[in-house]
């Protein structure tokens, strides 16, 4: 949030009208919304023009937090004298770094860009905190979120490198020159005539030899209800082929395998959860009503909740999915916090109770990149 500028001295309310001001601004730069694991750069800079004299103030306030749930928070807090003065301190620190950055624009003997500039300061300065602290940029903030919702405008399509054989080493390399269509959805790409084993050479009339695998992904991606023209060699078909796909809305499943394994009678089901995104919980829980539906008895023997390769996602998915195997009211993660801003929080699972009954075997699957809600879910299982 913005923070009104505010002139130091003497004031005509006096000192308590003037602390009061002060912390009713400082309740502003305070007042936040919790983001899915983002980093929040506000900066207020004003100016003041008085005759011939220019005074500059700018503040920025790096604050961190990882998401707890949708509710603002808006914490009631009174600043100090001694947080006014760290106010004070950061100012100064900030109109140093944008000295520096002017100097360096103005001086360097090659062309600055100054957000590549800003953003390895930045990136830097987090990454003294701890291995986790991190700050992304606005295109990296959409794959979080695309990540975070499981949606986004796209083409149905699933692309990844090619092979091909190295005769110096005997053995199949992955090719990175030509980039191979893995997956074409119905209702999509598939409509439109792609098919897996396409070799995707064009993309709205570029080229895409010499690109890598996320560059391509970013241009067949885009608003829903815009097109994108795809040019693409076909094995045993002469010549190159050209189609227009429409981009839709697409839903990435969290849970894309969700089945009995063995014998049905055996009643063991077995559950693949991808992510931890909005849905994950719900889509887990459905999963095991339409597993225990389909066993013998309506009653699972066991259950597999394989999270490997899973790279975690939202804390509240997280609390979302272990419930469906705890106790109520079980202990699931607790948070530590330093201020009313953030304080110390633990979740639990509902009262509902579980889904999973205590006389049904679980076995969670994990490995070396199972990591964040994925990490939390089976230490709480366990």
């Amino acid at each position: 949030r913005a923070l009104a500028p505010m002139r130091m001295g003497s004031s005509p309310e006096g000192e308590e009208g003037a602390l009061e001001k002060a912390q009713a601004a400082a309740k502003g730069v305070y007042d936040f919304v919790f983001q899915p694991i983002s980093i929040s750069l506000p900066c207020a800079i004003g100016w003041w023009v008085f005759g011939s004299f220019i005074t500059t103030a700018a503040i920025a306030f790096s604050l961190f937090t990882i998401q707890f749930g949708d509710p603002r928070v808006q914490p009631n807090i009174v600043a100090s004298s001694e947080e006014l003065g760290n106010y004070q301190k950061v100012e100064e620190e900030t109109v140093l770094f944008r000295e520096i950055l002017a100097d360096v624009q103005a001086a360097y003997v090659d062309p600055v860009d100054s957000e590549r500039f800003f953003e390895t300061g930045v990136k830097a300065m987090l990454g003294s905190l701890d291995p986790y602290t991190e700050f992304e940029n606005n295109k990296e903030s959409e794959d979080l979120d695309i990540m975070t919702y499981g949606r986004y405008g796209g083409v149905g399509l699933t692309i990844g490198s090619d092979t091909k054989y190295d005769a110096a080493k005997n053995t199949i390399v992955r090719d990175d020159s030509r980039f191979l269509v893995v997956g074409a959805l119905e209702g999509y790409a598939w409509d439109a005539g792609l098919r897996t084993g396409d070799h995707i050479v064009g993309i709205d009339g570029q080229q895409i030899k010499g690109k890598k695998l996320k560059e391509i992904t970013d241009m067949l991606r885009g608003p829903p209800g815009t097109d994108v023209s795809v040019s693409f060699d076909r094995d045993g078909v002469k010549g190159e082929q050209s189609t227009v796909l429409h981009r839709k809305l697409v839903e990435i499943p969290n849970v894309p395998l969700a089945r009995l394994i063995g014998d049905p009678k055996d009643a063991n089901g077995y559950i693949m959860l991808k992510s931890f995104a909005s849905e994950s919980g719900k889509e887990v829980k459905n999963a095991i009503r339409q597993l225990k539906a389909q066993a013998p008895n309506k009653r699972l023997n066991s259950v597999i909740l394989d999270l490997r390769g899973n790279p975690g996602g939202l804390l509240t998915a997280a609390v979302d999915v272990a419930e469906a195997f705890l106790d109520p009211a079980a202990p699931v993660v607790s948070t530590m916090g330093r201020t009313a801003a953030a304080p110390s929080l633990a979740y639990s699972a509902s009262r509902e109770g579980p889904l999973i009954p205590k006389d049904t075997k679980v076995i969670v699957l994990t490995s070396g990149s199972t990591a964040s809600a994925a990490e939390i879910v089976a230490g709480a299982i366990q």
